[in-house]
């Protein structure tokens, strides 16, 4: 008779998960494209909104779950919430797998670790925005809600709620720091299957990821600015999502412009993301 260890169970149910994971790699893969292109759409609509804002073109700024409500609004939207909402799951439990299984084989370093990190807190945030997208499916915008003032309020009403909050602001500002960093250094086309395309072409590829890049890391470090700016006031009213952000920018002087540039930048990166799901390599086992 075989005694099994706890840690000969934990083994075998780590071999057995990833048994499954391996054979549900093609699906896998499948979902992650199609998040891709959820996500691609998504920035496509943010951007775009946001370009037309400060010339009276009809615009607005908005965030993520914004452009989630336009899609609900057009034709067939509730089908095309579905979609999107398959494929947000998709593209979180694939992010899932490369934080816990690590299939691509990162170093077992800090970096290493912290790259891991980040991919389970983009698997988090994207399988959030996928329960949003669901919700509206069901429930129509009101399934949507949830503003930054308001979970910014609910965070500053537990005990030391201020430096919590003020330890989400500098989270945020890093991961905003992250991807200039990204922008300016990450070689993005690594992963990318571009031999077909010419030289000229891969370049420009990689030129759209990196506007993309920066205009998101400007937004995220103004997010987490403003979060700063709250917990130090103790007033949750500071605290500014995207939507806002982008918004306090068409504020400033030549405000109009610079949205302009960050809302290009989006589009851009929601472009490189629709290139990312034709062409990214894809590694689940």
């Amino acid at each position: 008779m075989t005694v099994s260890t706890p840690a000969g169970a934990v083994a075998e149910a780590k071999d057995h998960v990833e048994n499954v994971v391996r054979e549900a790699s093609p699906l896998v893969r499948a979902l992650a494209r199609l998040g891709f292109v959820a996500k691609g759409v998504v920035y496509i609509i943010v951007g775009a909104l946001a370009l037309g804002a400060p010339f009276s073109r009809g615009g607005s700024t908005t965030d993520e779950r914004g452009a989630l409500r336009t899609i609900l609004h057009q034709p067939f939207g509730r089908t095309m919430l579905v979609v999107a909402g398959v494929g947000l799951a998709g593209y979180c439990v694939w992010r899932m797998i490369q934080a816990f299984f690590d299939p691509e084989h990162v170093r077992h370093d800090a970096k290493g670790f912290g790259r891991r990190a980040a991919r389970f807190v983009s698997g988090v945030t994207y399988g959030a925005l996928a329960f949003t997208a669901w919700q509206m499916v069901f429930r129509g915008e009101q399934g949507g809600s949830g503003r930054t003032q308001d979970w910014t309020a609910t965070l500053m009403s537990k005990p030391a709620g201020p430096w919590l909050v003020g330890i989400a602001g500098v989270v945020i500002i890093g991961v905003g720091g992250w991807q200039l960093y990204r922008a300016w250094t990450s070689k993005l086309g690594d992963k990318l299957m571009l031999d077909r395309w010419g030289a000229r072409m891969r370049d420009w590829i990689i030129t759209f990821g990196r506007v993309g890049y920066a205009a998101r890391g400007v937004i995220f470090c103004m997010m987490g600015g403003f979060l700063l700016v709250a917990a130090d006031r103790n007033n949750p009213q500071e605290a500014k999502g995207a939507a806002e952000a982008m918004r306090h920018v068409e504020g400033l002087s030549y405000g109009a412009w610079l949205l302009a540039a960050i809302a290009a930048g989006l589009i851009a990166y929601g472009l490189f993301q629709l290139v990312e799901a034709r062409y990214r390599r894809i590694d689940v086992s």
